[in-house]
């Protein structure tokens, strides 16, 4: 076997157990992070517009879901975190809950706006037909 043949296969040989000693290595050193862990019940507002999404069938962006945390009174939310920019998280099920009844809340006013336009409507007709014409 040629020399420079057999200082390849060494070569490679070190190189693959300094890569598996790495490897090792680094499973076994556990990862640092800054944030804290996100309580059960709460889900990061990223997850909760994807689970809204799936819930509604139409597409619900995070910024949707941002608004909400920063215009709605009585979204349920926690901030944490001690940075310059806040972190949040959601309580899943009292936000699911919060914004079906929103909802329900929502639709209400509109069927109650309708009958109310419809019923008007009917009023101004039925006037119109007991005026003799002239």
């Amino acid at each position: 076997m040629p020399v420079r043949q057999k200082e390849q296969e060494v070569t490679n040989e070190t190189e693959a157990k300094v890569d598996k000693d790495e490897a090792e290595q680094t499973a076994a050193t556990p990862t640092k992070t800054t944030k804290t862990p996100i309580p059960e019940g709460f889900i990061s507002p990223v997850d909760f517009a994807k689970e809204r999404t799936i819930k509604e069938g139409k597409t619900v962006p995070p910024q949707m879901i941002y608004g909400y945390i920063k215009n709605m009174k009585g979204f349920p939310v926690i901030e944490r975190g001690e940075d310059e920019k806040p972190r949040f998280i959601v309580d899943r099920e009292k936000a699911h809950a919060f914004l079906d009844a929103k909802a329900t809340e929502k639709a209400e006013k509109a069927a109650a706006k309708a009958a109310a336009a419809q019923a008007e409507a009917e009023k101004a007709k039925a006037a119109t037909e007991s005026q003799p014409a002239s």
